[in-house]
């Protein structure tokens, strides 16, 4: 369903205080003013508030944008309301607000702050590589048959090796 300037005006938060998952809502229930899980959601949710705002994006609109038949190589289209597609489906809403909320936690914190780290140093983030089971597989081969050749050299040789 496609919302309008009259919805809009009607119900301008798009993501309220306490519109999250249970056990975020729990722990900002519980919050006091200065705790950052309840300074970021009250962030979050003036963000989403589209009075707050020039334009008719808010920072959950783009997140829940659906792509319209506007949007093409030249990115995505977001100059009037009925270019946002939907109206984002309530369990989206809290899971995204309970995901901005985590950030603030010691946790989150502790996470955000190694990525700004990685990038401050690299200038950009290079994931480290994953090593595969399969690949680790292919490495363990590959140093097996590496020693089992070896040790047959050397016992051809005449000098035998023991581990």
């Amino acid at each position: 369903m496609a919302r309008n300037r009259k919805e809009r005006r009607q119900n301008p938060e798009v993501s309220p205080l306490g519109k999250t998952m249970p056990i975020a809502a729990e722990r900002l229930r519980v919050a006091t003013l200065e705790n950052p899980e309840r300074i970021i959601a009250v962030m979050w949710a003036e963000a989403n508030t589209r009075e707050n705002i020039r334009g008719y994006t808010v920072p959950i609109d783009s997140i829940l944008h659906e792509c319209s038949s506007r949007c093409g190589t030249q990115g995505h289209y977001f100059e009037h309301p009925k270019d946002l597609v939907s109206t984002p489906k309530d369990r989206d809403v809290r899971i995204i607000a309970a995901t901005i909320q985590w950030i603030a936690t010691n946790c989150g914190r502790e996470f955000l702050g190694r990525f700004i780290e990685e990038i401050s140093h690299n200038g950009c983030f290079v994931p480290k590589p994953v090593i595969t089971n399969n690949k680790m597989r292919e490495i363990l081969h590959e140093l097996a048959t590496a020693a089992a050749r070896t040790a047959a050299e050397d016992a051809r040789a005449g000098h035998p090796r023991s581990f």
